[in-house]
This record gives structure tokens, sequence and C-alpha cells, in this order.
């Protein structure tokens, strides 16, 4: 297996290159970076972002390794590091292609680098992949506790369009996977995190941090990022798989908002102080059906991304992970 390590672009992390199995795209591989704690530890903490991401955050795993974890992200095939020229951005035919670089990342994490303690911490996409990742290797004790932000469990959209639209994008994208959905993405959302767009209005609204966030832009996307169908056809079917129960044996903890943000055209004060992406309501309304160890917290005022909400959000969201981490010893 190919193996190449070297230092990332991010200040005290290393990344290394995980060889996958060629695919429909080609030749693939996925992306795992990671940073230390200076005293040796067998815990350790990997996070998967979600759609149209990657892995930029150095105060999530700041949080993690004063907590006394290794930290390790997962730049997934065709995102952000892992993207390659040829391939289509974020493409996927069904979510359990992910699998494949989790395994990889699990076995590094746990048998390689000798951790005793793993701990699965996803974001939206990446939260649905992880459930049900979680759920596939049930039996195989590798995971130690789920932690979710903000999990990708339904689409937030309307009764027409997810009852009359989707069942057609389900059907057009099994023959078509990179026929592109019209729709597309939400641009305010990562304008709304990103340092250098929409200053006045995060200062009218008191979240204004300089320098915060300063993402790669190329990787998560400001405009408008295609979305293909057969990417949302392999999300439905995973949430349609979700939805009709789970088995996780692991505890689960999901951290969301308390509320949602409608779409608007032009930038406006919702998009500082909910999440403008996803219903949280939908990820309560499934989250008894995936286990029978799950707890949630709701986080007000938090964004899409709770981790990078303004920073009393933020820190909220950081204290409440921890807190659960030590009230179930992991």
């Amino acid at each position: 297996m190919l193996h190449i390590m070297k230092d990332d672009y991010l200040k005290g992390f290393v990344q290394e290159i995980i060889e996958l199995n060629d695919d429909y795209d080609g030749k693939t591989y996925a992306v795992l970076v990671s940073k230390k704690v200076k005293l040796k530890t067998k815990k350790a903490v990997l996070y998967i972002h979600g759609f149209a991401d990657y892995y930029f955050n150095t105060q999530l795993a700041d949080t993690y390794t004063d907590a006394g974890y290794n930290f390790y992200a997962l730049d997934l095939r065709k995102y952000g590091r892992s993207l390659m020229d040829h391939q289509h951005p974020n493409l996927c035919k069904d979510l359990s292609e992910y699998f494949e670089e989790i395994d990889k990342a699990v076995s590094m994490i746990r048998d390689r680098d000798e951790h005793t303690t793993f701990i699965l911490n996803a974001h939206s996409t990446g939260g649905l992949i992880s459930s049900l990742y979680a759920h596939e290797r049930r039996n195989k004790n590798i995971i130690d506790g789920l932690i979710l932000n903000s999990p990708w469990f339904d689409i937030n959209e309307s009764w027409l369009i997810k009852n009359i639209v989707l069942k057609f994008i389900y059907v057009i994208g099994k023959f078509f996977p990179t026929a592109i959905v019209p729709k597309g993405l939400d641009s305010n959302y990562p304008r709304s995190v990103h340092k250098n767009y929409n200053v006045k209005e995060k200062k009218e609204n008191n979240v204004y941090e300089a320098g915060f966030w300063d993402f790669n832009t190329h990787w998560k996307s400001v405009e408008k990022f295609p979305v293909y169908m057969g990417f949302l056809r392999a999300v439905r079917k995973g949430q349609k798989k979700l939805q009709s129960g789970l088995d996780i044996q692991c505890p689960v903890l999901l951290l969301c908002s308390d509320k949602t943000g409608k779409r608007t055209k032009n930038m406006a004060p919702h998009y500082f102080n909910s999440d403008c992406v996803l219903n949280p309501k939908h990820m309560l309304k499934y989250l008894s059906g995936i286990g029978e160890n799950t707890t949630h917290v709701v986080i007000e005022d938090g964004l899409h991304d709770l981790a990078v909400s303004p920073k009393p959000v933020r820190e909220k969201y950081f204290k409440e992970m921890i807190l659960w981490l030590k009230t179930h010893k992991q």
C-alpha cells in the first residue's frame, strides 16, 4: 500500500495518503490528517466532514488534544486534500463506498498507533455516513463512542420536493449519476462563515471574529459546488436505511442547533444564529431509532456546523462533547 507522510498545511499537523481501489472516476485516495498530544495516550478521535467540505478547524483538534485525545481527521475521497483533477468533486453512488477509507483509517489509528479508545466524530453528511458505518461494523467493537454534529438524517425541503422532485432525481441519478441537480447549494451559508465575506453583516450581528474562518474555497466553496444526482440518490438511500432503524451498539451523542433558518436570496441575520442547511427536528426525530444508548444536546443559536459557530456557541458545543466523554468514561 502506498504510504506517504508529510507535514500538513495546518501548522502542527501531519497528513498521510491512504491508497484506495480505483472506482468509476479512476484513481482515488483519501488523506488522513493528525495532531498528537504531548504525553502518550491510548485515546483517539477521528473526525469526518460533511458535503462540499474538508477538515480545517484547528480549534476542534485543540479541544480534543487538550482533553487527552490524539486527533485524526479524514478527507474522504474526492473531497478537500483528496480531490484529484480527473474526479467529479464529492461524487459517490453509494455511501458505503466511503467505508473503505474509514476502515483503513480505523486500522491505522487502532492497530498501528495502538489506541484502545476510539471515538468517531462526524458532521452533516459525515454524520449519516458514520451512523451507517457504526451500524455495519457493530459486531467488530471498534467504535467506543459516536458524536454527531448536525447529522443529515433527512432532506430539509417541502413535501412537494421530497415526495415528487426527489423521487424523479432518485431514478435519473441511477442512470445518469453525474447529472447536476439544478438548485444546488446555498452559497450564503459558507459566506456567513468565511472571514472575507459579509463582514458588515457579521459586525452588525455581533458575530465578527477577525481571522475566522479562513478555509480553502476551492475545497469548501463559497460559490456553488455541483450537486450530482447520483450523490443525492446515494444520500436518500442512506437516509431511508437509517430512518427504518439501525442497531448502533456504542453510545451516541447528537448535538444540533435549537432552530432552522430558511434559505434566502440575500444574507440575513438568521444565517448567524440557526441551522440554515438542515432541520434539527429531523435529527431528533430519528435519533432514538439508531441505537439504544443515545443522548442529545440542543445548542442555542448554533450554526449548521456547530464547531464553526460564533465563539460562545462553539465553546458550548466543545464543552458538551468533552463532558459527555467524561460522563461515559471514554
